[in-house]
């Protein structure tokens, strides 16, 4: 009788654990409070993104990190391609674009171990202006609406792959509010 439970209680556990573990496309939590708090999202109406990447790793570590900038960039902005929103170039000042920036910094954690941590963000800067006097505009983050910095520690074998899955979710966090604001464009 007792094994039956515990096989009855472990099946409901795996159940569980599988359940959760299974990203649910949709909003992101930041995303639902920005549009609890502001009524609309940041991302409405955007007819596309500038993305931009930096990889921050100190250059006696850079043999050892088999990850380059040039990777992190391809797979951001074919994951955004994929999605169906369109690349914007950078233009200057007198035509702001909106940014989105993916940086990660990677330091090692001792000199005597290949323990690595490194840090991941991914936001969107855009231009904005002050209530109080239009005239005055200036770029900030705009999303998501709190920071989501991720701080990991992974051994040298798996920073790149830890940096990569790392990116995918917080491209399909942006993907997933980008579509929900702007649901017209996923057809174009």
């Amino acid at each position: 009788m007792n094994t039956k439970k515990y096989l009855a209680l472990a099946g409901m556990v795996i159940c569980c654990v599988a359940f959760l573990a299974v990203r649910v496309p949709g909003l992101s939590t930041p995303e639902q409070e920005q549009i609890r708090v502001f009524g609309k999202s940041t991302l409405d109406g955007l007819k596309g993104v500038a993305p931009s990447v930096k990889l921050i790793v100190p250059e006696k570590y850079r043999r050892s990190i088999k990850l380059t900038e040039s990777q992190l960039q391809a797979q951001v902005t074919s994951a955004l391609q994929n999605a169906g929103i369109r690349i914007l170039e950078p233009t200057g000042s007198a035509s702001p674009v909106e940014l989105l920036f993916v940086t990660v910094s990677v330091s090692k954690v001792s000199a005597e171990r290949p323990i690595y941590f490194f840090k991941a963000e991914t936001e969107l800067w855009q231009e904005v202006e002050l209530v109080r006097d239009r005239r005055i505009r200036t770029i900030t983050r705009t999303w998501p609406l709190r920071p989501q910095s991720r701080l990991i520690v992974a051994g040298s074998m798996k920073v790149e792959q830890a940096v990569k899955d790392i990116i995918s979710g917080q491209m399909s966090n942006f993907v997933n509010d980008y579509l929900s604001a702007n649901p017209k464009q996923q057809s174009e």
